[in-house]
């Protein structure tokens, strides 16, 4: 696209929507984001022409960059897929001395960018409760790592559910 400078990055956020946008040598890159009507669990839905219409009419009004507008990106596109992104929180990440942290306990799309930085948020929350837990008893038994596993849950849930209900 004219007047497009590799490496510039832009994105949008509006109610239950956003987009991202970036330049490199030879091409441009981008994600739309909308938020479901209803959550799905259906991953690899292949969407129709139809929906794949409806869905670039709904960002007609956006601007990914200035002056340029979201329907004029998508006709210069070289190829585009429509998909379905997870989105959530397990119910529960640890077990025995096994803990989960990031993407494997909290899901987020890329429409807040808040999934890199949650992940690192929880892992240094997890890293501290750990570290002290081990300069008190370097040994501890799987009873008390599952009450740190299940302080750090507790405290690093709240977060990412928020995100995930604004994204």
């Amino acid at each position: 696209m004219p007047g497009v400078k590799v490496g510039e990055f832009f994105e949008t956020h509006g109610t239950y929507r956003s987009s991202q946008i970036s330049a490199d040598e030879n091409r441009m890159h981008f994600g739309i984001y909308r938020k479901l009507p209803n959550p799905t669990t259906e991953l690899k839905k292949e969407y129709s022409e139809e929906e794949v219409a409806e869905f670039v009419e709904a960002f007609s009004d956006v601007m990914v960059m200035p002056n340029l507008s979201f329907p004029e990106l998508y006709k210069n596109c070289e190829w585009t897929r429509l998909v379905n992104q997870q989105e959530g929180v397990l119910k529960h990440w640890y077990y025995n001395r096994v803990v989960l942290a990031g993407d494997s306990s909290v899901q987020m799309t890329a429409a807040m960018g808040m999934g890199l930085n949650n992940g690192i948020q929880s892992a240094v929350f997890l890293v501290n409760k750990l570290q002290e837990l081990l300069s008190k008893n370097p040994t501890p038994d799987t009873a008390t790592l599952e009450r740190a596993f299940e302080e750090y849950q507790v405290s690093t849930t709240k977060p990412p559910r928020f995100i995930s209900r604004c994204s």
